[in-house]
């Protein structure tokens, strides 16, 4: 089908968007239905005029005469307001005369005119909206973070008190005394460890400019060394890939993330386990680094494979008495703030490989 044998005159006319014609001296010469009803017949006058209520033509970078006569280019696009406030998004290319002799000129430009001012009205209040999240986010988060380090005092002295009561006065005790101290001990323990995960929740994001290229490597061996004493106790065998590279990260943020998924491993490895095993191994894909910890515990049942990285959400499988339900979200909160993203890949019985992707730093 070659259009330039049909007469499209009857389109331009009936078009529910606006079409308008210029030329190169910026002279309205054809409006359509739609842009007469709202601007008139203004053919033969200038289209900054009628449309913006200009005296003068359009900046060079905004005007469509200026990018496709003088700088030769095959379409302009453009989103601006008109002199009544509407946003236009105008897409205008060159229009070429059928004759033989000028076939190759362009005498004219048509421009496709639609009104799009619901959507920037809706981008704007979105755009608004977000801002507003983000503020609340941030005051929340400031409010978590003075909370806890506010509650980090008294329960230090709780700790000391409850610990001194048990060794000292243990045998004035009866019982259910010492039973109901050793609770009371238990659970200021465990609200301890709670608020020091609650801190580093909201330590995330207060450090963003703090990226620099480091081995991961280096983080892996930082990672396991916070961890020393349980992976002592429960005999795991570390199988760690020799090929690791350097990663442009927050350092200290992605060791916080592995030692959150190195204990997870640790917690799910399972009470009859007779050669625990943690893998942990890197890979890329498309532009990501990927890593992996992978364990052969006691798995994860897949419908609980997003609901996991939700705050406060822990597994009946194990009781542990110090799993607060915030180290998965600590994880995937600091991935998604280095613009990855964290999944599981697990089957109950078959232990759990937890992936967690960072963007390869772009070179110049």
């Amino acid at each position: 089908m070659n259009l330039e044998n049909y007469d499209l005159s009857n389109v331009l006319l009936s078009i529910g968007d606006g079409v308008i014609a210029h030329n190169e001296r910026w002279e309205i010469e054809f409006l359509n239905q739609p842009l007469l009803d709202i601007y008139g017949d203004q053919v033969g006058k200038h289209c900054f005029e009628i449309f913006f209520d200009r005296d003068c033509p359009c900046e060079e970078g905004n005007c469509p005469i200026e990018q496709i006569f003088k700088k030769g280019k095959s379409s302009f696009q453009q989103v601006k307001k008109d002199k009544y406030g509407n946003w236009l998004e105008i897409t205008s290319v060159p229009a070429h005369p059928k004759t033989k002799e000028a076939e190759q000129k362009t005498s004219s430009i048509i421009s496709l005119v639609r009104n799009v001012t619901k959507r920037m009205n809706l981008e704007e209040e979105l755009r608004v909206r977000n801002m507003e999240l983000k503020l609340k986010n941030t005051e929340l988060e400031n409010f978590v973070y003075t909370v806890s380090h506010d509650l980090k005092s008294p329960l230090v002295s709780l700790q000391g008190l409850a610990g001194a009561l048990l060794e000292d006065y243990s045998d004035r005790l009866d019982e259910q005394g010492r039973e109901f101290l050793l609770d009371i001990k238990n659970s200021v323990n465990r609200l301890g460890l709670l608020v020091r995960d609650l801190l580093d929740l909201s330590r995330i994001g207060r450090g963003q400019n703090r990226r620099e290229d480091v081995p991961a490597k280096k983080i892996i061996q930082e990672a396991i060394d916070k961890l020393k004493l349980p992976l002592k106790e429960k005999g795991i065998q570390l199988i760690i890939d020799e090929d690791m590279p350097i990663i442009f990260c927050d350092k200290e943020m992605i060791v916080l993330a592995l030692v959150n998924l190195l204990n997870n491993a640790i917690k799910f490895m399972g009470e009859h386990n007779e050669h625990p095993r943690i893998a942990i191994g890197h890979t890329i894909k498309d532009d990501y680094h990927v890593f992996f910890v992978q364990d052969n515990g006691i798995g994860i049942e897949r419908k609980y494979h997003q609901k996991i990285f939700d705050i406060f959400q822990t597994l009946n499988e194990v009781k542990d008495p110090n799993s607060t339900g915030v180290g998965l979200t600590i994880v995937k909160r600091i991935i998604e703030g280095h613009k990855g993203r964290v999944w599981v890949e697990s089957e109950k019985g078959q232990g759990s490989t937890f992936y967690f992707s960072i963007p390869i730093k772009k070179l110049g």
